[in-house]
C-alpha cells in the first residue's frame, strides 16, 4: 500500500486532480509552473515550462500492534513533463556532465490501517505528523541511505552544497491493499499490482524555492498521482520502490517564502526492497553521446495512452490501445537509486528513447462500477527506439486503433528492441477509498501484464544489442505501473502516467533475438511489473555517477 501512498506523500505539496480521463481523446489539463535552471551553481541558464513531474521512490514502512503506521520516503525526480502529462522536456535534471544537477524529497508520515474480511487493508494519513522537504543537490553527490524502520529518516552524506527549495505536509490521503484483485492473485499480476492509493499535500517555496520555481506567483499546492501496491503483508517493516508523479493545482499556499532549513541526518540501514536483475548500458553507441557505461537494474519515465471503447453486449466489450513511452531515469541497487546518465540530457551528448504499443483485449462490468480488463497476446506490438538528437515529434491518435503519429526528424531514429504483450489484465474501481475519498478520482484500479521483448542485430553498431549489452543473451521484461483514472470505459479516452521497466531472467521461446529490454506497453493504463529476480550472473562493474570538479 504504502508504495503508492508513498508516492504521493513525496511529490512535493500542492494540490490539484491529476487525472481523470476525459471521454474523448483529450488528456486531463495540469497546471503549468515555470523552472528556472540557472538557480542552480554549474547549472546553463535554462528556463522552461512544465505541468509534470516524474521519478523514483523508496519507501521504509513499519507496521505497529496499535493499528499505527510510519513510512519514511525518498523521492528522485528524473523527468519534467508538458502538455498535460504527455511530452517530456529536454533539462538539465540528473543531466550527465558538468551542467547536470539533481532534486530529492525526503518525507515523514504516519497514520493508521485496519484489515477487513478477505484480507483487504486499508490506510488513512494522518495529517499531524508527517513532514515534507524538497532539496536542489547541485553536484549529484548527495548519497540517501535507508532508515532502520519507518520511524526514523533517510541518512543524508555528501550533502554540504544541497539546500531546501520547499517544505510542508499532508492535507489527506488513503490507501487500499486488495490481494484479491487479478492483477495481484491472477495470473497476470503474481502479486505485482495489489491495490492503490492517493493523497494531496501543502507545500511551499523557500526563497531559494521561489528562484527555481518562478512561476506562478505565489505558487501552487499539490496532488500526487501514482498507482500500484505490490503484495505484503502489514506487518513489521516492508521496503517499496517505484515511480511517482508530481503535477501542481491552482490554489495559492500562503503569502511568501519560509526560511531555509538545514538538512538532517540520522538513522541507519536496514529493510532489502525487492531484488531486480542488473543489465548494463554502453550509451557511447549512441551517435553523438558520450562513452558511457553503467549498470541499472530499473528504467522509469512518462507514458501517455489513448484507449477505444467498443461494447458487445451491456456488460461486455472490446478496447484497442496506442501507446507512447518515453524513459526518463535509469534506476540502480535494487530500485533504489537514481543513475545519472545522457538520457533526456540538456545539450549535445542528450538523447532519448522511446516506445510505441499497440495492444487490444476485453472489458467486463462486474456491476457496482467494477470493470475488468484482459489483455489479447495475439493482437498487440511493441517497438523501442533510439532518437539521437531528441528531435522526434510524437502525436496522438484519434483513436485506441491507431499508432501514433512519427514526425519531425526521424531519419536517424533506430530501432533497438521488439516484442509484445504475453498475458495481462486491469481492475477499475470507482468505489476505492482513493477514488471517491481523498483520491477524488486520482487513483480508482489497478493492472499487471507481462511482455516478451528481443533486441534487434543488425550488423551495425546502431541496433539494441550494442546498446543494452549486459547480460548477453539479454532478459525478458516485466513492466511495472499501476494507477488508473477515474473514466467510464466507453469512446475514447486519453491517460498519462509514470512506468517502470524491469528485466526477467528467463528466455522468452522462439523470439528472433534473445531476450530484451523494456516493454513499455501499458496498454490499457499502463501495466506493472515488479519482479524479484536473480541478479546478472555476469561480473558486472558498476559505473560510478560522475562528480563535478571544483
Amino acid at each position: 500500500m504504502d508504495a503508492l501512498m508513498i508516492k504521493t506523500l513525496l511529490a512535493a505539496g500542492l494540490v490539484t486532480t491529476l487525472g481523470a480521463a476525459s471521454t474523448s481523446a483529450t488528456a486531463a489539463v495540469f497546471s503549468d509552473f515555470t523552472v528556472d535552471e540557472g538557480s542552480v551553481p554549474f547549472a546553463s541558464p535554462i528556463t522552461f515550462v512544465a505541468d509534470k513531474i516524474t521519478g523514483n521512490y523508496a519507501e521504509v514502512i513499519s507496521f505497529n500492534a496499535n493499528g499505527t503506521f510510519d513510512a519514511s520516503l525518498k523521492w528522485q525526480p528524473g523527468q519534467f513533463v508538458a502538455d498535460d502529462g504527455t511530452n517530456p522536456v529536454t533539462t538539465q535534471l540528473g543531466s550527465f556532465g558538468t551542467n547536470g544537477y539533481a532534486l530529492y524529497a525526503l518525507l515523514q508520515s504516519s497514520g493508521t490501517y485496519t484489515t477487513g474480511a478477505g484480507g483487504t487493508t486499508t490506510f488513512a494519513y494522518n495529517p499531524a505528523a508527517n513532514s515534507l522537504r524538497l532539496f536542489v543537490d547541485p553536484d549529484q553527490n548527495t548519497v540517501l541511505v535507508a532508515p532502520a524502520s519507518g520511524s526514523s529518516p533517510w541518512t543524508t552524506s555528501g550533502n554540504a552544497d544541497d539546500y531546501a527549495i520547499a517544505m510542508g505536509g499532508f492535507l489527506a490521503g488513503t490507501g487500499t491493499l486488495d490481494p484479491s484483485l487479478f492483477t495481484c492473485s491472477g495470473g497476470g499480476g503474481s502479486g505485482i499490482n495489489c491495490g492503490s492509493f492517493g493523497a494531496s499535500t501543502s507545500f511551499t517555496l523557500t526563497q531559494a524555492g521561489g528562484q527555481y520555481f518562478t512561476e506562478p506567483v505565489p505558487f501552487n499546492n499539490l496532488l500526487f498521482q501514482s498507482g500500484q501496491l505490490n503484495n505484503f503483508e502489514p506487518t513489521g517493516t516492508q521496503t517499496i520502490n517505484g515511480s511517482a508523479d508530481v503535477v501542481f493545482g491552482g490554489a495559492p499556499i500562503g503569502t511568501g517564502a519560509v526560511p531555509e532549513q538545514p538538512i538532517s541526518a540520522a538513522a541507519s540501514t536496514s529493510a532489502m526492497s525487492a531484488v531486480f536483475s542488473d543489465f548494463q548500458v554502453t550509451e557511447g553507441s549512441v551517435p553523438g553521446a558520450s562513452a558511457n557505461t553503467f549498470v541499472a537494474d530499473k528504467i522509469t519515465g512518462n507514458y501517455a495512452e489513448v484507449i477505444s471503447f467498443t461494447p458487445v453486449s451491456a456488460t461486455t466489450g472490446t478496447f484497442a490501445a496506442s501507446l507512447k513511452w518515453q524513459p526518463g531515469q535509469f534506476v540502480a541497487d535494487d530500485g533504489t537509486n537514481p543513475v545519472t546518465t545522457q538520457l533526456g540530457s540538456f545539450g549535445t551528448n542528450g538523447y532519448a528513447l522511446y516506445a510505441l504499443l499497440q495492444s487490444s483485449g476485453t472489458f467486463v462490468s462486474q456491476g457496482g462500477g467494477v470493470t475488468t480488463f484482459s489483455y489479447d497476446p495475439a493482437a498487440n506490438s511493441l517497438r523501442l527506439f533510439v532518437d539521437p538528437d531528441q528531435n522526434t515529434v510524437l502525436v496522438a491518435p484519434a483513436s485506441g486503433i491507431n499508432p501514433w503519429t512519427v514526425s519531425g526528424n526521424t531519419a536517424d531514429d533506430y530501432l533497438i528492441g521488439e516484442g509484445g504483450i504475453l498475458s495481462g489484465g486491469g481492475t477499475l474501481d470507482p468505489s476505492l477509498a482513493t477514488c471517491t475519498g481523498g483520491g477524488s478520482g486520482i487513483n480508482c484500479g489497478s493492472f499487471g501484464a507481462s511482455a516478451s521483448f528481443g533486441l534487434t542485430s543488425n550488423g551495425t553498431p546502431f541496433d539494441g544489442r550494442h546498446y543494452f549489452t549486459l547480460p548477453a543473451p539479454f532478459y525478458d521484461l516485466l513492466f511495472q505501473a499501476g494507477q488508473l483514472n477515474s473514466f467510464e470505459p466507453t469512446g475514447t479516452q486519453t491517460i498519462n502516467g509514470s512506468a517502470d521497466v524491469v528485466f526477467d531472467r528467463a528466455p522468452i521461446g522462439t523470439v528472433p533475438e534473445p531476450n530484451s529490454a523494456v516493454l513499455l506497453g501499458i496498454a490499457l493504463l499502463g501495466l506493472v511489473g515488479v519482479r524479484r529476480i536473480m541478479n546478472l550472473t555476469n561480473h558486472l562493474s558498476i559505473h560510478c555517477r560522475p562528480r563535478r570538479s571544483a
